[in-house]
């Protein structure tokens, strides 16, 4: 089954550039986005892979557009979900179902799916891939409530459904993870968080500490439901993740690390905190529900391991994140403004007829020059470097057939420098696609260009693979010199055959790309067969010296 990445930044540009990639699961939600920033400011080429169930693309919008970022919308519980072989991971972060939500039991179905498929996906993707593997689990594995007599009852001893099963789920998923470092010998380790909080949090998890903020956001006071004496030990998103990234570097495999603040708060002390910040008034309402008791947490040992410390005091992290979401409401009271109110009427000042005419030219000027520099100039300097960057390509494939191989490298890498500035310049175009209503068209036409530029590459890597062969037939007598030529050339080619199944990896509508680009997108069928084919003689040609 083809999972592929095909969505909406499917160019995959970490294939072009010399930088580890990884993979986080659930890199839209809260946590999971501050990764996927985080390891992009690390230079790492980062896949976010989401269903979007309880992750946002809001949350990844500024990276969206980065070239070291790319967002796959996939569900990670698909059977045979896999990435392509010529995509190499260093790490996957398994955040998918980390957070709980909503209380029903659609979601407690969904978390107890996500960290049993969703986790054994990606533990044989590690292993193929042969990744380190990052589990974030919860203090809630030491939660759980079972039954004697029904399942109707099972998880009835906790406040929801959602709670235990999230327990039960995060526990599964921390014993597979155990299974696959015993008998796949995977180099993975766990880390644990408590009570997360900060900007991009969902406050409609459920959490006490959410169900405050959701109030503060809402209304003029704080409802507590009991005496308000459960404790939480808060700790700031940004902590988290820098702890994250510190186990994945310096963990130890098969290390467990609880990254967890060491500062504990009643959910009475929160209030009144939230209160001083706020100005909201807190109210407690009796209720019938009892704490779960809370674990004994081992801190000390992963504070001391990885030299690491909660930097963002409780107060801080609190006035941050309601600053957070008092912008994002106003943002939206704004927008509503904006809807509700009407136009003014604009009062035009009459022009002397006599004056009129020259007004008006100057208007038409005005309108022609903003139209040259913003829509004619720059269509067609895209058309000119889709030109060149097809003519460039086609000349390098048919020197490759005539074994011309100077002219076929000069011509790729012309080629490929072409349809990589076409690529820019599609972005500046992409206001139009935007008004026009043509998204798909954009996203197609981005893809075919990243495509043309692979097949460019690929092209590029083969003739060079050549040059060396011939290098090595020359140098017979020196036995040291012929092997390395065809030590350098076996790595070239195997590069070209990378670059030959990205290119595959899009599938084009010629209906959706520009006019004049349809022939292209045709002939680049042809190209591909002729590529794949010199690819494969070279590679005969590799065997056939017994290298």
């Amino acid at each position: 089954m083809d999972t592929a990445p095909r969505q909406e930044n499917s160019k995959l540009n970490f294939s072009k550039k010399d930088r580890p990639a990884v993979l986080v699961a659930g890199g839209a939600g809260f946590i999971g986005s501050f990764l996927c920033e985080a390891l992009v400011a690390q230079e790492h080429n980062v896949i976010c892979v989401d269903n979007l169930e309880s992750g946002s693309k809001a949350n990844i919008e500024k990276l969206s557009r980065l070239p070291s970022f790319t967002f796959w919308e996939e569900d990670i519980n698909k059977p045979g979900f896999t990435l392509p072989p010529t995509i190499q991971l260093s790490h996957i972060f398994h955040l998918a179902g980390v957070e709980k939500h909503r209380s029903d039991a659609q979601a407690s179905l969904s978390i107890l799916l996500v960290n049993s498929y969703g986790t054994k996906n990606l533990l044989d993707l590690a292993v193929s891939k042969k990744s380190r593997f990052v589990l974030v689990s919860s203090t809630e594995v030491f939660h759980g409530a079972v039954t004697q007599t029904s399942l109707y009852k099972y998880f009835k001893g906790s406040q929801n459904i959602t709670q235990t099963s999230f327990a039960e789920a995060k526990r599964f998923a921390e014993s597979l993870t155990a299974g696959y470092l015993k008998k796949q010998d995977l180099n993975a380790l766990v880390v644990r968080v408590k009570d997360p909080y900060g900007p991009r949090m969902d406050l409609g998890s459920g959490n006490p500490l959410a169900s405050m903020l959701a109030q503060i956001m809402k209304k003029d006071k704080i409802e507590i439901q009991g005496d308000g004496l459960g404790t939480l030990n808060p700790t700031f998103v940004t902590d988290i993740v820098f702890g994250i990234l510190k186990a994945s570097i310096q963990g130890e495999k098969g290390g467990i690390y609880n990254l967890i603040s060491q500062e504990k708060f009643t959910v009475r002390s929160s209030a009144d905190i939230l209160k001083k910040i706020s100005g909201v008034d807190v109210e407690y309402k009796k209720t019938e529900e009892t704490e779960l008791p809370e674990p004994p947490l081992l801190l000390e040992k992963s504070e001391e391991a990885l030299k690491w410390s909660p930097k963002v005091g409780f107060e801080e992290g609190l006035k941050q994140t309601i600053g957070y979401y008092k912008e994002r409401h106003q943002a939206g009271n704004l927008k509503k403004d904006l809807v509700k109110t009407e136009a003014p009427q604009l009062r035009i000042t009459k022009i002397p007829k006599a004056g009129r005419g020259v007004y008006l030219k100057l208007l038409l000027v005005l309108v022609l020059v903003v139209a040259m520099w913003y829509l004619v100039l720059p269509v067609l300097l895209f058309g000119s470097q889709v030109y060149l960057g097809s003519r460039n390509l086609t000349t390098a494939t048919e020197e490759l057939k005539k074994t011309g191989l100077e002219s076929s490298v000069n011509n790729s890498k012309n080629a490929a420098s072409f349809y990589r500035k076409s690529q820019n310049s599609v972005d500046d175009l992409a206001w139009i696609y935007k008004l026009t209503g043509r998204t798909s068209g954009y996203e197609q036409t981005q893809s075919y260009l990243f495509s043309m530029e692979s097949l460019a590459a690929a092209v590029l890597k083969t003739a060079k693979a050549r040059v060396l062969i011939n290098e090595a037939a020359k140098a017979e007598a020196n036995k040291v010199g012929a092997l390395e030529s065809l030590k350098e050339a076996k790595e070239t080619i195997t590069q070209a055959r990378s670059h030959i199944e990205t290119a595959k990896l899009f599938n084009f509508d010629s209906e959706q790309v520009p006019f004049f680009l349809k022939q292209s997108v045709e002939r680049s069928q042809y190209e591909t067969v002729v590529i794949e084919n010199s690819i494969a003689e070279v590679e005969k040609s590799i065997t056939a010296v017994g290298f």
